[in-house]
């Protein structure tokens, strides 16, 4: 039994795995692909609705692992209120620790290291 696909998943933004339904977005993939590559930061923004997070889900994030040249890393922060737990810096690292699990000389050198600068510099000492 087939289950049927739309074009829109409604409230839920696109995820990675529906890269293959989500079209029409072609050209803003690709300028902001382009932008990433090219400055140190890229904030995206606009209105809830749309199409922030579909864009990089199932553009922007497909395109960079398929190319190789970066691995994204998706960190969702949700609303945060003083005394929660779950601080933007601790997914942060946590996501960096996560994705990027191998040892490096950094542990030797700096043992009980937990920047983020660490966990990053980890990241590129990884490849």
């Amino acid at each position: 039994m087939n289950k049927k696909q739309y074009r829109y998943p409604g409230a839920t933004p696109f995820t990675t795995g529906q890269q293959h339904i989500f079209f029409g977005r072609r050209q803003d993939t690709e300028d902001l692909c382009r932008l990433i590559r090219r400055e140190a930061l890229v904030v995206l923004y606009g209105k809830s609705g749309l199409g922030k997070s579909s864009l990089l889900n199932a553009g922007i994030v497909p395109a960079f692992l398929e190319e190789g040249s970066y691995t994204p890393i998706v960190i969702r922060f949700g609303a945060w209120t003083e005394g929660k737990t779950d601080t933007p810096l601790s997914l942060t690292k946590a996501a960096l620790t996560e994705a990027f699990q191998t040892d490096t000389f950094l542990a030797a050198l700096l043992p009980g290291e937990d920047s983020l600068w660490y966990h990053a510099k980890k990241r590129q000492l990884n490849g």
